[in-house]
């Protein structure tokens, strides 16, 4: 009886589904057939006088390793795998662009507000800088709210559709902005903004690579530690 009450089913049910989509690369139409199948087993064993461990252990077994499991998968759809693990990193350099398009676009109109509102033309290089980071310390808060707070507003942010559009915004803005900014702003100055934004995408760049492989160690390794409880 100690056993059974230290055992939860629910929770181990969904340890085994994040190793399913982990591990195998399933999706999760997938992962809701093999639940269901993986239920209906520990039904069946519960009816014949098994307690909750147990059906779930023999129950798994049933269902089979997650290795082989994708590998049948693989065999009847075997682009789809290859799709679905590409996405990923399709959607985060969308994110990427979206982000540092949107960056520049705001350095652009700024400098415009800047120089014709404030007459501040010899400090421009400096309002791009304050711009750019400002934009990382909003990058910064945006990801400490998503492991602090919740995930609705950064994962309405990051929804395709919504990126594409702050793409095509930004790219229209960056152009209408460069066009006016030729006629009043010269040459050296137009040339260090430019420099500095490119520095700014490449550091930012590697940041995100850093972070991102840092991520993915640690998702591994949580990964291997739950598979292996």
């Amino acid at each position: 009886m100690e056993r059974q009450s230290s055992f939860n089913l629910e929770e181990k049910i969904s340890n085994w589904k994040q190793n399913m989509l982990a591990i195998a690369g399933l999706s999760e139409d997938n992962i809701m057939e093999l639940e269901s199948h993986l239920y209906d087993e520990i039904e069946i064993l519960k009816d014949k006088d098994l307690d909750d461990e147990e059906a779930y252990i023999i129950a798994c077994k049933r269902i089979g390793r997650i290795d082989v499991i994708a590998t049948e998968y693989r065999k009847v759809d075997p682009h789809r795998l290859t799709i679905q693990k590409m996405f990923p990193y399709v959607h985060g350099i969308l994110i990427f662009f979206a982000f540092t398009l949107f960056t520049e676009m705001l350095v652009y109109v700024s400098t415009i507000i800047t120089t014709q509102f404030f007459s501040l033309t010899d400090n421009i290089v400096w309002v791009a800088g304050t711009i750019m980071l400002l934009s990382i310390e909003g990058l910064v808060w945006l990801v400490y709210h998503r492991y602090t707070s919740g995930k609705e507003l950064t994962d309405r942010l990051i929804k395709i559709p919504f990126l594409v559009f702050i793409v095509i915004l930004s790219s229209i803005g960056i152009r209408a902005s460069m066009y006016y900014l030729v006629s009043f702003v010269s040459p050296s100055a137009h040339g260090g903004m430019v420099l500095g934004i490119a520095i700014y995408k490449i550091s930012l760049m590697l940041l995100l690579i850093i972070s991102s492989l840092i991520l993915y160690k640690k998702s591994k390794e949580k990964v291997k530690i739950s598979y292996a409880n």
